[in-house]
């Protein structure tokens, strides 16, 4: 008997997860376009966990669906799932499919595309898959992100993912660069420049990722007139880890766009090119819910940044099966590291060691804590402290004062409260503005136009780093008191009707700095109160 290749399935509903393809009505499982043999049972399982995929399905849902009016008890369901999860590869390379959520019953916890209107898609030219890393894990959260990069290169031929360290910037390059490929064969290149530390040497690094040679003297002139004996031959270009080497890239990215009119780039940095015809697209942390409490485990599990630390942490502890409460746990997790994903996967390893309850409660810790990473990844990605002293290192000393001085307001700040409080001299007081503004490009500072005076704020896990530093340098005492100062200025006398009042709105905004002033003063208040008796 032949086997239905991908090809030659017939048109009906297709919901795609990973690498593989469902077709429910021809009762077909494929991976990779290859059929996976299923029985009747798990493939009716299946089918029902994935058009439910998010939500918890129940043990006797299940057997209403599978064995209708027919007594199975759980040992025989589950008896199925393992067969599902094995035949899914689960586990393999971190992906995760099928949740148990103890006492309730399953869910299907990887994304599903529904692709019944898109027409099937033909074989890619093995040239068009030369020269991109393959991602060994899947992306978690990021569809909404992934379609903006994929519409932006489509439309234009430089983008730049900015965003902070370890938020998955090079994972979403390589995911929308994978999807022009497959949906347009070209040809195709990865360049990591950050072993770099020669911004000379830039173009060679490119020219090296072509399988091409070119001198030291005159390199861009050189890679110009190579990429130029391309012809009309299309190339998309991944420039990875631009933010130590911006004005080479950013120098390189406008001669090689002008060299050849195919070419196309998408670049990955902490901050823009500023490059001619540069388009940015500013990636933020996984979603998560404001407030966890009371929430179901199926809405919980529902958040990107949830998701991610369950199939991580299961990759470390196969045997993690989260409750609601556990899950909750995880959310205040997934919130305290601001949803930036290597600190969650940082976090979400030690579970083999911890209680996701005593990671909730030592979080706070955040830089000690998350200390060990993966042994192949690049040292600045094996801890949370590297990925942070890869922005701060380079920074002019400048800013690194500004920057860690700042980490003294525990919530955010107007441009106002960091010019009384940050500058500890009237001279420090020049060029303040332009070193918030030029941290806020390179992501380190977070901006909020939402009211009517912009806020910034560091993310915690880079505050608590600057604070690390701000003790360092001994300066904590002095920011702590003139912080203090600046938080005496009187309330307004304003009618207790004027609820829409703008201080309003300001005063709670600072309760956290209210808040860490009084705790910062308390200690000093008992020792006076001792000397005093």
């Amino acid at each position: 008997m032949q086997l239905t290749t991908y090809a030659e399935a017939p048109a009906a509903r297709r919901l795609q997860f990973g690498a593989f393809e469902l077709l429910p009505q021809q009762s077909i499982l494929l991976e990779a376009g290859t059929p996976v043999r299923l029985g009747s049972r798990a493939f009716s399982i299946l089918t029902l966990l994935v058009e439910r995929a998010g939500e918890v399905v129940t043990h006797q849902e299940i057997r209403d669906h599978v064995w209708s009016g027919v007594f199975v008890d759980d040992v025989n369901l589950r008896v199925h799932i393992a067969c599902l999860r094995k035949k899914l590869g689960e586990g393999q390379g971190g992906e995760r499919y099928i949740l148990n959520i103890p006492g309730q019953g399953y869910s299907f916890v990887a994304p599903v595309e529904d692709t019944s209107a898109a027409p099937l898609p033909g074989p890619v030219e093995p040239r068009a898959m030369a020269g991109l890393p393959v991602l060994l894990t899947r992306l978690v959260g990021r569809a909404a992100d992934r379609a903006a990069a994929a519409r932006l290169i489509a439309q234009h031929r430089l983008v730049t993912l900015v965003g902070p360290g370890g938020i998955g910037k090079t994972s979403l390059a390589l995911a929308a660069a994978w999807q022009q490929v497959e949906a347009e064969p070209q040809d195709a290149c990865f360049v990591d420049l950050a072993p770099l530390t020669d911004a000379a040497l830039v173009p060679a690094a490119l020219a090296a990722a072509l399988g091409r040679r070119i001198p030291s003297e005159a390199p861009i002139p050189a890679l110009v007139g190579l990429l130029r004996q391309r012809g009309p031959r299309r190339l998309l270009i991944v420039l990875d880890n631009c933010e130590h080497l911006i004005d080479a890239c950013a120098v390189l990215a406008e001669a090689v766009l002008r060299a050849a009119p195919g070419i196309r780039i998408i670049a990955t940095s902490r901050e823009p090119l500023l490059a001619e015809g540069e388009w940015v697209h500013r990636l933020g942390g996984l979603a998560l819910p404001e407030e966890a409490d009371g929430l179901p485990a199926q809405t919980l599990l529902g958040c990107p940044a949830v998701q991610l630390f369950v199939e991580r942490a299961v990759a470390s502890l196969d045997s993690f099966t989260p409750d609601a409460e556990a899950l909750r746990a995880i959310a205040a997790i997934c919130r305290h590291l601001d949803g930036i994903p290597l600190a969650i996967e940082l976090a979400a390893s030690r579970v083999g060691m911890l209680s996701v309850q005593a990671l909730a409660e030592q979080v706070r810790d955040r830089l000690g804590l998350l200390a060990r990473g993966r042994r192949t990844a690049l040292p600045r990605q094996q801890t949370l402290e590297a990925s942070l002293d890869w922005s701060y290192r380079p920074l002019p000393e400048a800013e690194r004062r500004v920057l860690r001085r700042l980490a003294i307001f525990p919530g955010g700040f107007t441009l106002a409260a960091a010019m009384a409080v940050v500058p500890g001299e009237a001279a420090e007081r020049h060029g303040l503005v332009e070193q918030i503004t030029r941290m806020a490009a390179k992501s380190l500072i977070a901006v909020d136009t939402a009211g009517e005076a912009v806020h910034y704020r560091l993310l915690r896990t880079t505050r608590s780093y600057a604070a690390e530093r701000l003790r360092e340098a001994g300066e904590t005492a002095a920011l702590a008191r003139r912080h203090a100062a600046y938080l005496e200025m009187p309330v307004p006398d304003v009618a207790p009707a004027a609820e829409g009042a703008p201080w309003r709105d300001g005063l709670h905004r600072s309760r956290d700095d209210i808040r860490a002033a009084l705790e910062r003063a308390a200690p000093r208040r008992a020792m006076h109160g001792q000397a005093a008796a």
